[in-house]
């Protein structure tokens, strides 16, 4: 009977420390989200959106927003393609520098532009979500769509590896006139 009473006891106490642990379990699994990840995100009293992670740290993480209706689709592309591949460009933007992002749109600190004309202030693209509004439960991430597979320049490494022998043998069967 003692042996079930230590356990239970040691169980009660332990639940307390795992249910605070989990916010931090969560965040863990939040920094892990590749770059240019597709997710749905919910902000407390708001209808859900399509964003695309960029990046997160030990406060918050920042998400590209594309969902304007005023957004050219052509830069909505280019900004998702530089949100997977160069995320520090849209993270970094500081006053006076700007950045090219299709044609003639570009991206600055003020905002998201179409030549002279203002298609969205920084903050509206450029997402940034608190910690705690993640672990309180004001912001939901939902349908984080992280692709399981390998890259395609990955994909094309292991297709050249695996093809080498097969060329090899034919190209030293020519050169050497025999092949045993």
């Amino acid at each position: 009977m003692k042996p079930a009473v230590a356990a239970a006891l040691i169980c009660a106490l332990l639940t307390p420390s795992l249910a605070a642990a989990q916010p931090d379990v969560v965040w863990w699994k939040v920094r892990e989200i590749p770059s240019g990840t597709r997710m749905t995100l919910t902000r407390e009293g708001q209808p859900p959106y399509t964003t695309y992670f960029v990046s997160a740290d030990d406060t918050g993480f920042k998400v590209l927003n594309v969902s304007d209706p005023e957004m050219p689709g052509a830069a909505a592309r280019a900004l998702r393609r530089l949100a997977s591949e160069r995320p520090e460009q849209l993270t970094t933007l500081t006053e006076g520098r700007t950045l090219w992002v299709d044609g003639e749109i570009t991206l600055s600190a003020s905002g998201l532009f179409a030549g002279n004309r203002k298609i969205a202030e920084y903050g509206r693209v450029i997402e940034s979500v608190s910690r705690s509004d993640v672990q309180t439960g004001a912001v939901l991430l939902e349908n984080v769509s992280v692709a399981h597979g390998m890259s395609r320049s990955t994909k094309w490494i292991i297709a050249a590896v695996a093809a080498t022998p097969f060329l090899i043998y034919p190209i030293m069967c020519i050169t050497s006139q025999r092949c045993d």
